[in-house]
Order: C-alpha cells, then sequence, then structure tokens
C-alpha cells in the first residue's frame, strides 16, 4: 500500500515535489493522507460478529463491578505507563504509532440491544472499564460502544455531550445514520511543552513573524463552515463522517447552559480575504480542546492548514486550556500531528489526564467560578504570535 510519505510524486502542473518548501510538503503529504484515510478506517472498523461483546460480557462485567474490591486481575492486561511508573511524566510517551498497532490493541464493538443511550448506562460501562476481573478485561479490548434506542435517544444532545465529557470520540457508521462512539485505545495528546519543542512549530512562528502577514482566526458557530468541511470531505474522501445531523446535535448541546460542553467552528482568514481558506470543527469540555475534522482550501506556498493549526495551539493556550485533543494519532496517516509535537497517550493514561482537567458535567449555580471556554470572537495573529516564546528562546 502506498503511503503519503512517497517523495517522487508530483504536485499540479509538473512541479517537482522536492522544489517546494518543507511547510508546502507537509500540507500535500496531509492532503494526501486525508484522500486515504475514510477508505483505511472504514475498512478497518469492519467488525465482525467474532468481535462483538456479546450480552453475556456486559452482564458478567457488570455482576463482576458490583463485587467486593480485590478480584483477581487478568495477568495479560498491561498496566500503563504512568501506572507503571507512578509518574505523569510527557516524556514517557512516544510520538508515533502505526494504523496496525492502533487498531490490533482495541478491535471489539459492544452491541446490546438492553443497552439503552442515556447517562446512566454510559456510567455503568465506565465504571465497568476500570475494573481488573477478565470480563471487564475483555470489554475493554473494545473501541466502539453502540448503544441502542431510536435516533431520538441516540441523538440525544445531552448524551452526546456526556460521551464527549466521558473521553469518548464519535464518529458516524458508514451510512452516516447513527452515531458510532469510540473510546480509542490511543489519543494523540498536544500540550504546551511539546507544541513548542516542535521544530515544525517552531519555524511556523518565526516565518509568521518574520512574513508580518496578518491572519484572523475566526471563531464563530455556523453552518457555513460545517458546508465547507463537508465539501471538502466529500471530494477528497467521497464522504464526510460528521454529518449534518452530528453537526446539529452539537450545536444543540452548545447551546445547553447547564452542561460542560461547547462546540466550535474555527477559520483562518486572511488579512484582506472575505472567504475562509482553513478551518475545523471541534468541542471544549472543561479546560481541554478536542479537533474532530478539518479543512483546507487549494493548496499554495502559503501553507494556510498548518499556519491555521500553529495559530489555533496559541489561541488555545492563551486561552488557558490545559492540553489540546487531537484524536487519532496514527502514522503515516496522521503525520501532521505528531508534526505538532504531539504524544501518544494509552486509552488510561490519557483518561487520567482528561479527568484531571474536564471538570463537572452539571455546570455549578450561577456565581461559582468556572472555566470559559472559546467562544463567537475574532483573534488576530499579531496578537497571538505577540506573546508567543521568542526566535532564539525556541
Amino acid at each position: 500500500m502506498a503511503t503519503a510519505t512517497t517523495t517522487t510524486s508530483t504536485t499540479s502542473g509538473n512541479t517537482p515535489f522536492e522544489s517546494l518548501s518543507t511547510e508546502v510538503q507537509a500540507e500535500v503529504r496531509r492532503l494526501q493522507s486525508e484522500r486515504k484515510l475514510a477508505k483505511q478506517v472504514k475498512k478497518k472498523a469492519k467488525l465482525g460478529p467474532e468481535d462483538a461483546a456479546t450480552e453475556s460480557d456486559v452482564v458478567a462485567a457488570v455482576a463482576a463491578a458490583k463485587a467486593p474490591s480485590g478480584a483477581a486481575a487478568d495477568p495479560k492486561a498491561r498496566p500503563s505507563a504512568s501506572a507503571a511508573e507512578g509518574t505523569e511524566d510527557e516524556e514517557e510517551f512516544p510520538d508515533r504509532i502505526s494504523m496496525d498497532e492502533y487498531f490490533e490493541a482495541c478491535r471489539g464493538c459492544l452491541r446490546d440491544p438492553n443497552l439503552e443511550a442515556n447517562e446512566e448506562n454510559l456510567a455503568l460501562v465506565m465504571s465497568v472499564l476500570q475494573k481488573k476481573d477478565p470480563h471487564s478485561v475483555q470489554l475493554s479490548r473494545c473501541n466502539y460502544f453502540q448503544f441502542a434506542g431510536g435516533p431520538k435517544k441516540v441523538w440525544d444532545p445531552v448524551f452526546h455531550a456526556k460521551l464527549a465529557w466521558e473521553g469518548f470520540f464519535t464518529i458516524t457508521s458508514s451510512r452516516g445514520r447513527e452515531p458510532l462512539p469510540e473510546l480509542q485505545p490511543f489519543y494523540g495528546v498536544l500540550t504546551w511543552p511539546n507544541f513548542y519543542k516542535s521544530r515544525h512549530v517552531r519555524k511556523t512562528l518565526q516565518r509568521l513573524r518574520k512574513g508580518g502577514k496578518e491572519y484572523r482566526l475566526v471563531s464563530s458557530w455556523t453552518q457555513d463552515c460545517w458546508k465547507r468541511l463537508n465539501d471538502y470531505h466529500v471530494v477528497q474522501n467521497q464522504t464526510n463522517w460528521l454529518t449534518l445531523k452530528y453537526f446539529g446535535t452539537m450545536q444543540a448541546a452548545s447551546r445547553d447552559p447547564s452542561i460542560n460542553f461547547r462546540g466550535h467552528c474555527l477559520e483562518l482568514y486572511t488579512e484582506e480575504g472575505t472567504e475562509p481558506v482553513a478551518g475545523e470543527i471541534g468541542f471544549s469540555v472543561g479546560k481541554v480542546y478536542t479537533s474532530l475534522s478539518g479543512w483546507t482550501g487549494a493548496r499554495t506556498s502559503e501553507a494556510f492548514g498548518t499556519i491555521q493549526l500553529v495559530l489555533l495551539g496559541r489561541c488555545l493556550e492563551k486561552k488557558g486550556y490545559a492540553f489540546w485533543s487531537l484524536g487519532h494519532c496514527y502514522s503515516p496517516q496522521m503525520e501532521y500531528k505528531r508534526q505538532l509535537g504531539h504524544r501518544i497517550y494509552p486509552r488510561q493514561d490519557f483518561l487520567k489526564l482528561l479527568h484531571k482537567h474536564r471538570g463537572d458535567f452539571r455546570r455549578p449555580t450561577a456565581g461559582s467560578e468556572v472555566f470559559e471556554p472559546l467562544h463567537d470572537e475574532t483573534l488576530m495573529s499579531s496578537d497571538l504570535l505577540a506573546e508567543a516564546p521568542p526566535d532564539e528562546a525556541m
């Protein structure tokens, strides 16, 4: 299978690939990877009946969860890195994992017609996954968790938000008709020290400061952003898992002031441009921002996709976010995330970090101090770059 790292290809106009700047080469590779990603993920995610966790597995695991503590753990279950070492030192986490390694870690799908989509059952599943008895270990090998119920239940905005709060990265089924929550085996986590250690990020920041061009990063929840993202992915991948139904569910959840969830549309404009040149859709739970899906316009030497990501990183740090969750993290398909400085966190390590910074799901009453996520606003690149570490310190 061809990979996105091939260096013998050429861009439109027969320009030699090797003659392009490093930033443009990275952008081209990212776009090539995105074209292949949907088909590859779909192929990997096709699970047979033998991969599904049965109702008896769930019942047994629930029973074990209610049993007294001290049950024997599966001797084959390996502790996560931080659990084994008793530290949260981010340096211990690698920056690369292959697609095969990613999907071999978890290849099961929980399908139980009696497990309706509601907060109580979600809490039950999460409590079971924390146990170490053999049945629970078997359940922990699932990455997809399909809850039962009609469209009103499975697309309930509060339930969708609670899934995000618990660490699920929800996509949609191949036909886009129902949500497919994934509790990933590994997560791409970008902390600010690693962001600034990235050579790719440092070069982009230097280029932006020396170039003198102004950009606008606009945060505004708008269906136009979804349409641009949808058009991009339909052309590139023939499908878009972030459907309009999904977008509407996020919007409804964001409008509920009682819950800790906020959806975001973030788009990059040039100084005098009237149309955005790159953008993405993501969400916040507490001090954690998660990127869901993005798009870019026509390829140019300015590498707008890279600029949008680097300025977004600056924006998130400035706003007080603890870290940036980049979701799926395998290379070479997600190489641009590694270039940003992400580290590969196993599930339990990610959930531990998420719990530390997500806050309560139900927002406290008025007057209590809570973290304020991104809201509708325009941020200028000159303001974001002014507080960035100076060139000589990077």
